[in-house]
Order: C-alpha cells, then structure tokens, then sequence
C-alpha cells in the first residue's frame, strides 16, 4: 500500500480549509466502525497506518460478504415491477435494512416517507438512502448561486480558489 489511495473518492475524507465538516453521516467517518478499525491498527497490524487499517477493515467486509455468497447464506431475489406494486413483497420479508440509492429524487417527500414506512410496518426497519439533486436545494452549490454585480469578488476568489485547487491535484 501506497500513496495512493485504494479506496474512496477524497470529498469522503476531507473538506476545504475554509469549510466546517458537514454532518457526521456524510463522510467515510460514519461509515467504518471506527473501534474496529483501531482494533486493526493496534492490535492486529500494529505497522498499519490508520488509513490502511481503515482500507483493510473494509475489505473484510467484503471478503465477509463474499464468504457467505459463497456458502449460500446470501439470498438475491430481482423483482421487476413499480416500487408501489411491490410494497406487498418487500413488507412480507421483514426487511432489517432497505437502502434506497436516490429514489428520493424522484418523489414527493410525504409520498416517499409513507412508502418506506408501509416497506417496513412489521418492525423497525433502518432506510438509508441519498440525494444526488440535493444542490438544487443548497445555496452556495453552484456558482451561478452567486449571480450579479454585487457577488463579482466572491466569484473570482471561488475561480481563483478552484483553479489553485485543481492544480494542487
């Protein structure tokens, strides 16, 4: 393992200068047990960086995940019909977990929360999900959010500070 990262896209473990961290959810932070990863980096590969601990607790993960394909402990089931049409099935499952990628992009919000909830009306059921519209939605996202003569000094320092930092990279 070198300098180059393996794993991950670098907005998932840093932040501009200038900027506070975002929500403890939206980094790689909220992704790893971190006691487990120091449990690699101290206990079992006490040379590991926290990095490649960090990079090695998440390919156990998957090696777990493959281990069980392997022994047929993994069920795929591919279901092709509308997302209504099947709240029937996937309430019948008992669902542990449902993740929802960016369908709440493409629905209303009191519509895609009654939908999670009639997916998962047998027990607690823990939905992730994510937007990928949500700059829509944020102001500073985008630099026409900036328009006008009175924003004229804040679009160049954000064009001064972009090109600086696509140069360093």
């Amino acid at each position: 393992m070198g300098e180059t990262p393996t794993y991950g896209s670098i907005i998932m473990f840093d932040c501009p200068d200038f900027m506070p961290p975002s929500c403890l959810d939206e980094s790689v932070f909220a992704a790893f047990d971190f006691s487990m990863v120091m449990d690699i980096a101290n206990v079992s590969s006490p040379s590991l960086s926290m990095m490649q601990a960090a990079e090695e607790y998440a390919r156990r993960g998957v090696q777990k995940l493959v281990d069980w394909c392997q022994m047929r402990k993994v069920d795929v089931e591919f279901v092709c019909s509308t997302i209504e049409a099947s709240i029937d099935f996937v309430a019948s499952k008992r669902p542990w977990t449902m993740s929802w990628s960016n369908i709440s992009d493409y629905m209303l919000y009191d519509k895609f929360h009654d939908l999670a909830r009639s997916c998962s009306r047998h027990e607690d059921t823990i939905h992730f999900g994510y937007s990928m519209n949500w700059t829509g939605g944020v102001h500073g996202t985008c630099l026409i959010d900036f328009a006008g003569p009175k924003c004229v000094e804040i679009r160049r320092q954000i064009l001064v500070g972009s090109n600086e930092a696509m140069a360093e990279s």
